[in-house]
């Protein structure tokens, strides 16, 4: 399963790709996540950019806290603060 994140830039798209590409993915994959990040082409989708992080179950989100640490607290503080329209799911491939 995947837990996905859909969101808009506050501002200026590409400083969230940056942010995203070069301090935000390395940071999560060092701490063991699975994680990818997508962004929309031609304006073709509802939001800018999609986080989608794999999850084995529902439980596993309840462990993400402690695995991210206080430097992964910061960086979604920081990704969170340069967003808008945040809306999430979890989907499962079929």
């Amino acid at each position: 399963m995947w837990h996905v994140e859909g969101f808009d830039a506050k501002g200026d798209g590409g400083e969230v790709a940056a942010f995203l590409s070069e301090r935000f993915l390395p940071y999560f994959r060092a701490q063991g996540f699975t994680v990818r990040a997508f962004a929309t082409e031609a304006s073709l989708g509802p939001r800018a950019f999609w986080l989608a992080t794999e999850i084995a179950s529902f439980a596993d989100i309840d462990q993400w806290a402690a695995r991210a640490g206080e430097e992964g607290g910061r960086l979604i503080g920081e990704l969170l603060a340069k967003t808008d329209r945040l809306q999430g799911g979890v989907v499962r491939e079929l």
